[in-house]
């Protein structure tokens, strides 16, 4: 039996809007950055919470937080992920990763008043 998004999906207690593709490079992060701008002007604040890139020790991974280019630095991150999370830290918004999507749904709704899945 396959599983559904009843046993999938963590329910948000903020609204969430995903931006996803069928593969890397259709444009995922741009139209993310841009929904965000979005968002910001409304007067709301977007938290982004990134498809993860897990590379090493995944308990250290478990909930990462990116708001500066300190926090790429404390959480050794690789130039893939720097990548991806610097222009949105640019723009003054702040990213979730990790690999424990409890914690970091969480950790995100503290933060935002719209949650955006870039995945």
């Amino acid at each position: 039996q396959m599983l559904g998004y009843k046993q999938t999906f963590i329910k948000s207690t903020k609204p969430v809007i995903a931006i996803t593709a069928i593969r890397t490079g259709c444009g995922k992060s741009q139209t993310t950055r841009y929904v965000a701008d979005i968002i910001k002007k409304a007067g709301k604040t977007p938290v982004v919470i990134r498809h993860p890139m897990p590379y090493g020790d995944l308990a250290v991974q478990a909930v990462q937080r990116f708001a500066s280019y300190d926090d790429l630095i404390k959480h050794k991150v690789t130039i893939e992920e720097r990548e991806e999370y610097e222009q949105h830290i640019d723009c003054g918004t702040i990213v979730y990763a990790g690999v424990d999507y409890e914690g970091i749904i969480r950790a995100a709704e503290k933060e935002a008043d719209v949650v955006l899945w870039d995945g």
